[in-house]
């Protein structure tokens, strides 16, 4: 399942990972101490290789494999449930989003930032908000003619 063309936001991965471990690091303290480890190399993330993240992360899994396999009796339905469902949610989103976080390493001449994307975007966003009254087929048009001029833009930059 790999996208060669995508490239994930380092910085919704650590969202994600930070919303799903701010509780278990308030439990106790074998859960902290793993909500920790996670959140040190989920921060990390940034500034590694891919090579020595996924190594890392890999590492951690392995040491806390036994304590995030635990299970919990619910007496009332007689069932059991995973005693660490937020911690293992940011291992889970970090496994499923693993094979795109280092795209920019592996595709020739990605950037490693979405920075520029993003500004393009706010840009586009703030000129269509002075010319709200526009109508859905004008919208495109301008849509359209803003990239196209974006793209001129960029041709005669390079020469």
């Amino acid at each position: 399942m790999a996208c060669r063309g995508c490239l994930r936001c380092f910085n919704h991965i650590i969202y994600r990972c930070v919303n799903s471990t701010w509780l278990p690091l308030c439990g106790g303290n074998s859960q902290r101490i793993a909500g920790v480890e996670l959140l040190q190399l989920v921060y990390g993330l940034k500034h590694a290789h891919s090579r020595d993240f996924i190594r890392s992360y890999l590492a951690w899994k392995q040491r806390w494999k036994p304590f995030l396999d635990e299970r919990t009796f619910n007496p009332i339905t007689e069932r059991t449930t995973y005693t660490h469902q937020r911690l293992r949610s940011a291992m889970h989103s970090l496994d499923f989003y693993l094979p795109w976080l280092f795209t920019c390493e592996v595709v020739t001449g990605m950037p490693d930032t979405n920075n520029r994307i993003e500004g393009l975007f706010t840009d586009l966003k703030k000129k269509l908000a002075v010319h709200a009254g526009m109508s859905k087929e004008n919208r495109q048009r301008f849509v359209n003619g803003f990239f196209l001029a974006f793209k001129e833009l960029h041709k005669a930059k390079r020469r």
